[in-house]
């Protein structure tokens, strides 16, 4: 008789074996194929940093569907591992921490800013940084006032950077 397993243990033992045929490379909190190398790393900054990436961009929802399942996107963004900040663009959660603590350091050293002054700031083109920016006003950790953004009122008391995550269909 076969022994029922959890749906976690299950996944846990699918990601071990696909990780020791060298199918997958499970970082710390991600999964990849071994041939893709992180599009940036924590701390980086300017045009290779957390917005930049490589080639100047983050993946999009469809540049990843056609290199993973679906499936997994959606598991990574419902867990917090990923935010799509819109229906085309995702973060991994950690970059929009980095992007949250740069643009609080940034505001309180020089005051609010443009999307022009934030572009050159991370190093990556407005097709990234105003859904991005757009992102971080739905949440409520930046507010549009005119053509600047400054830090919403409370932005301490918003939880985790998963939040106000987009809902694919």
């Amino acid at each position: 008789m076969r022994r029922s397993t959890s749906a976690p243990a299950r996944f846990d033992e699918v990601v071990e074996e696909l990780a020791g045929r060298r199918v997958i490379v499970a970082d710390a909190a991600a999964l990849r194929t071994p041939d893709l190398s992180p599009p940036w790393r924590q701390g980086d900054r300017g045009a290779d940093g957390p917005v930049g990436g490589r080639q100047g961009r983050p993946p999009s929802v469809s540049e990843l569907g056609r290199r993973f399942d679906a499936a997994l996107i959606r598991g990574l963004v419902r867990t917090g591992q990923l935010v799509q900040v819109s229906q085309e663009l995702v973060f991994p959660a950690q970059t929009i921490d980095d992007m949250r603590s740069l643009i609080a350091g940034r505001i309180s050293s020089a005051g609010p800013f443009t999307v022009a002054e934030f572009r050159d700031l991370v190093g990556a083109s407005r097709k990234y940084v105003v859904p991005l920016l757009e992102y971080l006003d739905r949440v409520g950790f930046t507010r549009r006032q005119g053509d600047l953004r400054v830090l919403a009122r409370r932005p301490s008391a918003l939880g985790p950077s998963a939040q106000g995550a987009v809902q694919s269909s």
